[in-house]
């Protein structure tokens, strides 16, 4: 049995349910994957869409796999559970901006370390300087991720060249891996003295929505360090865990908009549910994600199937908390009636519509605001200047939910300075997952 079928064949056996509890995860938190060929040459992507039926996922692409074709075998990467897990996988179809991938049947793990690895909380003020000599070359200074006795991961915040003292920017082509690091010192690691001076060398360089990423091997760790690390971690799996998906998921529902049967309704089309998360640095919590959904039409007035509500199990608290607060809506004319009977047919206590931006900003004096949906008629940049003047004035501004045409590092980074807290793809789908992702500032 072949692992990847092409055109019109099909594959003897599917995904398995690990596989598309850990692919839906995924695509509902907007983790970023990183896609690449087997010359290392790679990109990064968010999970758009899942297809059981065509044994398909469809990634959004952050920018171009340079010198991908159709039928090309390629690496989906991500971070989950702090594991880092890969799959193969081949290229379906290419468009601008996206990827249809076959469904991988398994996922193993990729983990760069066989030792235990200690996860670092930011808030501890763990950092890392490190210097490719001591007069010349380049220096760095960044927060510790992670650490093992092995080595480090590192978000780096400042990169310069030491004579001159310039600025340099950061990107993977700061350092070539394997190169040397005559001086790593670790600052404020936790029950360890600080510093701690060591030598290195460069693992790899992460580019991803956040910045900056780079591994750091060194021969052997002080015992402190290693007395740190296996305090704080166990050994790592060697074997990816199971997990259960969160719901059962209908073949409709993955389909793609332009395979579906005529007559189906906006509400059957699936949406990335999502909740804040990590865009760049998996596992790491950032206030803004790249939301994407399965396009749905924008000016179709479908109203919501009542079972794509009644299909999430009852939850009594979520069912209180819906109940007690208000969500407030601003999309395009079509859109409006049937998401306002979905919101409330969902057991929201009030729903208010706004028609402008103007109307929107008035409903903040409403008490017990869950969050703001906004889909204006305004341009983008209109809407993220309103987004910022709402949280300048009004200090207990409720999370910001913005609808955007297409999906950017750039968008994503003024988004977040913006008080954004989650960006979605237009167009949406009014169904479920739109639901759980809105759910998601309700905790």
């Amino acid at each position: 049995m072949a692992l990847f079928g092409f055109g019109k064949s099909k594959r003897d056996t599917g995904a398995s349910e690990t596989v598309l509890a850990y692919l839906e995860d995924l695509q509902r938190t907007r983790t970023p994957v990183r896609l690449q060929d087997e010359k290392g040459k790679g990109v990064d992507a968010l999970i758009q869409g899942l297809d059981e039926g065509a044994s398909t996922v469809t990634c959004q692409t952050q920018g171009p796999l340079v010198g991908a074709s159709k039928g090309d075998r390629i690496e989906m990467i991500f971070m989950a559970d702090n594991m880092r897990i890969g799959a193969g996988t081949r290229i379906q179809d290419m468009k601008s901006g996206t990827l249809v991938l076959e469904l991988p049947e398994e996922l193993e793990m990729r983990e760069r370390r066989s030792q235990p690895r200690a996860r670092l909380n930011p808030k501890e003020g763990a950092s890392l300087t490190a210097l490719t000599s001591l007069f010349e070359g380049t220096g760095i200074n960044g927060t510790l991720e992670n650490l093992s006795a092995q080595g480090a991961r590192v978000r780096v915040e400042k990169a310069m060249a030491l004579k001159g003292e310039k600025k340099l920017p950061l990107s993977v082509s700061l350092f070539s891996k394997g190169q040397e690091l005559m001086i790593v010192k670790l600052n404020q690691v936790p029950k360890c003295p600080s510093p701690m001076e060591l030598s290195g060398k460069v693992a790899y360089l992460e580019q991803g929505n956040s910045g900056l990423s780079i591994g750091i091997r060194w021969d052997k760790a002080p015992s402190a360090l290693a007395s740190f690390v296996n305090g704080r971690a166990s050994a790592p799996s060697k074997t990816v865990p199971a997990k259960a998906r969160r719901r059962p998921q209908a073949e409709e529902a993955h389909r793609p908009p332009e395979s579906r049967p005529a007559g189906a309704t906006a509400a059957s089309a699936p949406a990335a549910a999502s909740a804040p998360a990590a865009p760049a640095v998996p596992g790491s919590p950032a206030p803004v994600a790249a939301g994407a959904s399965t396009p749905v039409a924008q000016g179709s007035a479908a109203a919501p199937a009542a079972s794509a509500v009644e299909a999430a199990p009852a939850n009594p608290l979520m069912k209180l908390k819906k109940r007690s607060r208000v969500a407030v809506v601003l999309v395009p004319e079509p859109l409006r009636e049937p998401l306002e009977a979905l919101l409330k047919d969902d057991g929201y206590g009030r729903v208010l519509v706004a028609g402008t931006l103007d109307e929107a900003e008035a409903c903040l004096m409403v008490p017990n605001l869950a969050w703001i949906f906004l889909d204006p008629e305004e341009t983008l940049s209109d809407t993220l200047s309103f987004s910022m003047r709402m949280h300048e004035e009004h200090p207990d501004c409720p999370a910001v939910v913005v609808a955007a045409e297409e999906i950017s590092v750039p968008l994503v980074k003024a988004a977040q300075g913006c008080g954004v807290s989650q960006l979605v793809v237009k167009p949406y789908g009014l169904d479920r997952a739109l639901l759980g992702m809105l759910e998601g500032f309700l905790d």
